[in-house]
């Protein structure tokens, strides 16, 4: 029952297009053997999913958005897939 990716608001279909540029970037990082560089993309992805994208969402998650809590959700999950390849 959790709305489709293009019905979410716009915040949460930016951070899913930010997430999936994301992916694209530390794949070719990681194929390239430059963890660093992977490293870098995955902190400072993760500095502004906490720092802005969290923070601006709080109270559609203290209200029990679920296109707040999906969206959430599936960034988390894939965050931390990419972090342990």
């Amino acid at each position: 029952s959790d709305p489709a990716p293009a019905d979410r608001p716009l915040i949460d279909r930016w951070l899913l297009g930010e997430l999936n540029t994301l992916v694209d970037q530390v794949t070719q990082a990681l194929e390239a053997y430059d963890t660093q560089r992977a490293g870098k993309l995955l902190s400072s992805f993760v500095d502004d999913l906490s720092n802005w994208y969290v923070r601006r969402s709080r109270r559609r998650f203290w209200q029990g958005d679920a296109a707040a809590l999906r969206t959430l959700h599936d960034v988390v999950e894939t965050v931390t897939r990419l972090m342990a390849p």
